[in-house]
């Protein structure tokens, strides 16, 4: 499924950073005649349309907007044709044909566009490095400068060991903590251009490791050098959102939850025109809510539900085990009764040994389930506390408009699906005595392993 703020994302966007710059744009497009084009701005490495423009006779194209045009690169677009160019000035006149857009543009009156023509001229390859370097140095404080300094490509240069051998740790670190040296973080110009978002795309692909805790100390880095140059904040922020929404099963929904609460939910971060778009933040912040009780070192959500008799109550937080294993899983789940006694096995020969319980969440919420979760335990000999939703409580509950628990549970347990986010089964959590997320495994393997590694840290 699309991702929500990726959807929000393109309803919200647009030439963003600084206050409007008025600006006017003047293009000549020989054999064009009394026709349309549209000029487009980017967003990241992204097009959104911004204006559009008829032809006279003469093929002459002026596009004036009242409010201006921010700093950015942009594009004419027109049957299926379009070259790039870039807005800074307060007129930028220019002439191609319509045979090809591109090919035939000239600058008539623009400092910048020549710029971004014999920019776009040298390419990027790496022979002409050093004139791309010139030609951002000779022409400061441009446009075009600052493009060129943020799409150079960072170096990745070797350290060695005292024995002449290659020092991979320390290779990787001064790439990562150079890796923006002579880019100005504050130049809100640069989230209407391609390069910033090329650049931090690459930054988090290739230099910082796959780890949400250095991921944000990193990050934070960043926000800290744009000098609170509110555009460029939001967009580093947004793009981090967007790329890590999903990946909670690898830790990363600790860093969202970390970043929203920091920069994007505090009562004193401003929204609205100056800040954030509502909507983009209400997203952001509930997103940021519903993950924050499942993170990495945040106490379990309580939970109490029945055992096999229906009668009997259990809380997960009165578990009083050296460690403890949730475990969601359903009765009508082929993967689920091959893992079960696998892990039931374990249990007996090593964890019950170490004072590790075990709370096995059953799906039970139908006549049927109920009876062959029952059935299974007992065929099974699982010894552990098992428990789960008794059918007849969760009918009566989703019924109830008013939606209100027994005494014995709370309306978070009975809709313990939601709460603990269980969209696939079997699905574990590893808690420690005082009930922390410590661990969320996919294997039994990856059980055990947690228990160990947070023992040795223990001791």
């Amino acid at each position: 499924m699309r991702k929500a703020l990726s959807f929000l994302l393109l309803l919200f966007v647009g030439p963003a950073g600084m206050a409007q710059q008025a600006g006017r744009l003047e293009v000549t497009v020989d054999g064009l005649a009394k026709d349309t084009v549209m000029l487009a701005n980017y967003y990241g490495n992204r097009l959104f349309y911004c204006d559009t423009a008829v032809a006279n006779a003469n093929g002459e194209l002026v596009f004036d907007r009242a409010t201006g045009y921010a700093p950015g690169q942009y594009a004419l677009l027109w049957n299926g044709k379009r070259c790039e160019l870039v807005l800074n000035e307060p007129l930028v006149r220019l002439h191609t044909d319509s045979k090809d857009l591109d090919g035939y543009l000239t600058v008539v009156q623009s400092v910048e566009n020549e710029l971004f023509r014999e920019r776009k001229r040298l390419g990027s390859a790496p022979e002409n490095e050093a004139a791309l370097r010139a030609l951002a140095e000779k022409n400061q404080g441009t446009l075009v400068a600052s493009m060129i300094r943020m799409s150079a490509p960072a170096v990745r240069v070797p350290v060695l060991q005292k024995n002449g051998t290659l020092d991979s740790v320390m290779t990787d670190h001064n790439f990562r903590v150079h890796y923006w040296d002579g880019i100005d973080l504050s130049d809100a110009r640069m989230v209407n251009t391609p390069d910033l978002q090329n650049r931090f795309e690459e930054f988090l692909a290739v230099a910082v490791p796959d780890h949400s805790d250095t991921i944000e100390r990193y990050v934070d880095d960043l926000l800290v050098r744009t000098k609170g140059t509110k555009a460029v904040m939001h967009f580093l922020l947004v793009k981090t959102f967007d790329r890590y929404e999903n990946m909670d099963d690898r830790g990363m929904d600790a860093l969202y939850v970390h970043l929203a609460q920091k920069y994007v939910c505090a009562k004193d971060v401003p929204s609205g025109p100056s800040g954030m778009p509502d909507a983009i933040r209400d997203h952001v912040c509930e997103m940021a809510r519903t993950k924050a009780p499942l993170i990495i070192g945040a106490v379990s959500p309580g939970l109490v539900l029945a055992d096999t008799s229906a009668h009997q109550w259990i809380d997960l937080h009165n578990m009083a085990n050296n460690y403890t294993v949730v475990v969601f899983w359903s009765p009508h789940c082929g993967h689920c009764k091959q893992a079960l006694p696998a892990f039931h096995e374990k249990y007996d020969q090593v964890l019950r040994k170490q004072g590790v319980g075990v709370y096995a969440v059953a799906d039970a919420t139908d006549a049927t389930l109920f009876a062959d979760w029952k059935a299974f335990v007992r065929e099974k000999h699982l010894t552990w506390t098992n428990v789960g939703c008794p059918y007849n409580v969760y009918q009566a509950f989703i019924q109830d408009p008013a939606r209100k628990a027994p005494a014995n549970t709370t309306a978070a347990s009975i809709m313990y699906k939601e709460t603990w986010k269980v969209n696939v089964t079997p699905k574990y959590f590893v808690l420690d005595r005082e009930h922390r997320i410590i661990a969320r495994p996919k294997t039994i393997n990856e059980i055990l392993s947690a228990i160990e590694e947070d023992r040795k840290r223990s001791h």
